[in-house]
C-alpha cells in the first residue's frame, strides 16, 4: 500500500473512534482527544434548531452549565469561562457564523468573513478568552436536522490559508463522523428533561420583587442600585427563562420555584 493510502486508512481510523463511543460522555472525551489531530486546540459542536423568529438557537435556550452540555448532546472544549459568557451575552441570535450556517453547505473560515460581519462583538469577546481564529462546518442532516462544528486556536499562524487548507478536510470528516454519532445517540436515548434556568442572585432578587408589584425604579432604590441595573437583570432573567414579558417570565419563576413572593 502507498503512503497516501496508508494515510488515508489512518485517518478514517481517527474518525471511526467517535461512532465507537459507546455514550455521550465517552464520546466527549474523543473529541478532546481527537481536536489534536485537528489541528487546533478547541472544538465545539452543537444542534440547531431554526425558528421563524428572532433567529436560529442552540439544541436548548435554557443556560447550561459546561459540566451538563453532553446530556444536551453539545460538546466542546472549548473554555468554560467563553461557554457560559456566550450563553449569558445571547450571541447566538447574532452570531454571524450561525447565521451564515443554516444556509450554507460550505465552510465558513473566520477570518475571511466579510468585514461587517468580522467586526461582530462575538469575535472581539472569543479573542479574549484564547479563541483567536478558526473555522465552522455547517451540517444538513439527511432527515433536515442541523449543526454545527467548530474548531479555534489562540495561534495566529493556524488562520493562514497554508495551514487551513491543511486541515479543512479532516475537519469536515470530524464534522460528519460526529453528527452520525450524535444522531445515534438521540435514536437510542430517551428524551432528556429541560434543565432548571440558571439565574444569577441578583436576577432571582429583581424578579421577586417584581412579582411584589414593583417598578424597575423601585427595585433599584430597595437594592441600592441604579435603575439602569435593574433592567439589566430583568431582561437577563427574562431571556433565561424564554418568556417573551416580565408577567411570564414571573409566573414561570414561580412554577419552577425559583422565586416564591
Amino acid at each position: 500500500m502507498s503512503d497516501r493510502g496508508w494515510k488515508m486508512r489512518h485517518d478514517l481510523y481517527q474518525f471511526e473512534s467517535l461512532i465507537n463511543a459507546g455514550t455521550p460522555r465517552a464520546l466527549e472525551s474523543e473529541l478532546v482527544r481527537l481536536s489534536g489531530h485537528l489541528g487546533y486546540e478547541s472544538i465545539f459542536y452543537s444542534p440547531l434548531i431554526v425558528q421563524q423568529t428572532p433567529a436560529p438557537q442552540f439544541h436548548t435556550q435554557t443556560l447550561i452549565p459546561p459540566e451538563h452540555l453532553a446530556d444536551f448532546n453539545i460538546f466542546s472544549s472549548y473554555p468554560e469561562s467563553w461557554i457560559m459568557r456566550y450563553q449569558e451575552a445571547g450571541f447566538v441570535l447574532t452570531d454571524p457564523v450561525v447565521e451564515i450556517a443554516v444556509h450554507s453547505h460550505l465552510p465558513i473560515l473566520w477570518n475571511q468573513l466579510p468585514q461587517a460581519q468580522a467586526r461582530h462583538q462575538v469575535f472581539d469577546e472569543a479573542w479574549d478568552h484564547g479563541l483567536r481564529t478558526g473555522l465552522s462546518v455547517p451540517i444538513h442532516g439527511a432527515s433536515g436536522e442541523k449543526a454545527l462544528l467548530s474548531v479555534s486556536t489562540g495561534s495566529i499562524a493556524a488562520g493562514k490559508p497554508a495551514a487551513q487548507s491543511h486541515f479543512i478536510g479532516q475537519v469536515y470528516l470530524a464534522a460528519f463522523y460526529l453528527h452520525d454519532a450524535v444522531q445515534a445517540f438521540r435514536r437510542n436515548a430517551v428524551e432528556v428533561p429541560e434543565m432548571m434556568p440558571t439565574l444569577s442572585p441578583r436576577e432571582r432578587e429583581c424578579l421577586l420583587w417584581a412579582s411584589k408589584g414593583k417598578t424597575a425604579w423601585e427595585i433599584a432604590e430597595i437594592l441600592k442600585v441604579s435603575e439602569h441595573t435593574s433592567i439589566f437583570h430583568l431582561k437577563n432573567a427574562r431571556r433565561k427563562l424564554g418568556a417573551v414579558n416580565q408577567h411570564q417570565a414571573i409566573a414561570r419563576a414561580i412554577s419552577l420555584r425559583i422565586i416564591s413572593p
